[in-house]
């Protein structure tokens, strides 16, 4: 799906994902992130390496997309890459 198409979303039902992540883990960032829109362009949001996130119920039809809330409450979407990013906390 592009970044300029959107779909809207009501069932987040998935709490395994194929990535090994189940809903309720809890995940910390490796590094420091900067946040940046769609366009690429900072939005001037940062958050701290060490950083701890959930990880939430996700999308059945988009297994791939890992919904998480940020240490301030905000729902985010990651892909794949999320392990270059992040460390799984046991």
């Amino acid at each position: 799906m592009s970044s300029d198409n959107f779909k809207l979303v009501s069932d987040y039902s998935l709490s395994d994902y194929p990535c090994g992540l189940t809903e309720g883990d809890k995940l910390q960032l490796k590094t420091e992130l900067v946040c940046k829109d769609h366009a690429g362009t900072t939005t001037g949001k940062t958050f701290s390496a060490h950083d701890t996130w959930t990880v939430l119920p996700g999308v059945p039809d988009e297994p791939k997309v890992i919904w998480l809330r940020d240490p301030s409450g905000e729902r985010h979407t990651w892909d794949e890459d999320l392990f270059d990013h992040f460390n799984k906390i046991d």
